[in-house]
């Protein structure tokens, strides 16, 4: 089943782990697979798996599609001010 077959609180019951979160944050802040493993300090390898599993989860067609959902949907919170990012818990409110 796509993801537009589904509905909104389908994909929103989705259960992404706190790694597969960060690393659609990072990709969300243009970072590739390797920045985000050094961000993190895991291997490539072990960032891919997460996004593919994370797209696997969320039924999207590759890790833009995961991403995009991921904000759409509330996961990750991206926001540039002034030319950085702030926070997460700045932009979305949470602890």
């Amino acid at each position: 089943m796509g993801w537009s077959n589904m509905t909104i609180e389908e994909i929103s019951a989705t259960s992404l782990s706190g790694r597969q979160i960060e690393c659609l944050y990072w990709a969300a802040q243009g970072k590739t697979s390797n920045e985000t493993a050094m961000i993190l300090d895991l291997s490539v390898f072990t960032v891919n798996n997460h996004l593919r599993e994370a797209a696997i989860r969320l039924n999207a067609a590759n890790r833009t599609h995961a991403v995009a959902m991921a904000l759409r949907l509330g996961m990750i919170c991206v926001a540039v001010t002034l030319g950085s990012v702030a926070p997460m818990s700045d932009l979305c409110g949470t602890s």
